[in-house]
């Protein structure tokens, strides 16, 4: 009987290795997209403390998760999944033909923070993505900003400055 008890979790361990070395690959992905713009652009070198913090993050978060409650994928959550996945290989094509659009990074990040958070939620449930929803998704801050977006905010931000300055 306790053999039956000990072999139960490991087998669950091994089920979930193929899934978590798949979204390794999807992570390991992303951060060779965006590791280009962090090594040539100044202003998102901050950007190789973020998978760091993010991980240690994760790490401190999961030393006080809530109770799993796995969850049953539904209709609607596989077809989410699908659309989701199908979004990525466009996405690396487009990527590879402009690797500095930074469109392609945002849609990156969110299909593979996305894919992430639906793992989370058929493992542990909807208590298990609103803990670990921060740690995940704070890879967003090291992901450039659409160049439009970032130069009105940075003039902006530059006549105000100027503005108090004088």
């Amino acid at each position: 009987m306790n053999a039956a008890l000990t072999s139960a979790p490991s087998q669950t361990r091994q089920s979930a290795l193929p899934w978590l070395a798949l979204g390794a690959l999807l992570w390991l992905g992303l951060l060779n997209q965006l590791r280009v713009e962090w090594s040539i652009n100044p202003q998102y070198s901050y950007g190789w403390g973020v998978p760091l913090l993010a991980a240690y993050l994760f790490w401190k978060r999961s030393t006080s998760r809530p109770v799993p409650s796995p969850q049953n994928p539904t209709v609607a959550f596989v077809a989410f999944v699908l659309i989701v996945v199908a979004v990525l290989l466009p996405l690396r094509r487009v990527q590879e033909a402009n690797p500095d659009w930074r469109f392609v990074s945002w849609a990156g990040t969110f299909v593979v923070v996305s894919l992430t958070l639906c793992g989370i939620w058929v493992a542990g449930g909807r208590a298990w993505v609103r803990h670990f929803a921060f740690p995940i998704a704070f890879i967003f801050l090291a992901v450039p900003w659409p160049s439009s977006f970032e130069q009105s905010i940075i003039q902006g931000l530059m006549r105000s400055v100027a503005a108090v300055t004088v």
